[in-house]
């Protein structure tokens, strides 16, 4: 139901174009933002030199590369993470030069 103007006094409502009243705050229309699937994901959490050798989040050593930029250096469970996930990714590659020297 519309509100009509107080009778003889000042009013905070005002004709529209239809003839209706509306409050002054509300003198145009914005148009609403679309929103686009990119808004949902998070900044692009890659250095500079990971984008330009054509790592995204969608590949596992994109996806690697985006947990470990995560990492805050100054917390000690991230320190722990990165140096448990060093352990973990240079082991076999440990064990492999040591397998060559030795039996080659």
């Amino acid at each position: 139901m519309l509100r009509e103007p107080p009778p003889g006094g000042a009013s905070r409502f005002r004709a529209g174009p239809a003839g209706r009243p509306y409050a002054r705050f509300m003198e145009e229309y914005d148009e609403p933002e679309l929103i686009e699937p990119d808004d949902f994901l998070a900044a692009n959490p890659f250095p500079a030199d990971a984008r330009m050798m054509g790592f995204d989040r969608w590949s596992d050593e994109g996806a690697l590369i985006a947990v470990a930029a995560n990492l805050d250096p100054g917390k000690w469970v991230h320190k722990a993470i990165a140096w448990v996930w060093l352990l973990a990714l240079m082991t076999p590659v440990l064990m492999t030069v040591w397998f060559e020297i030795r039996n080659g």
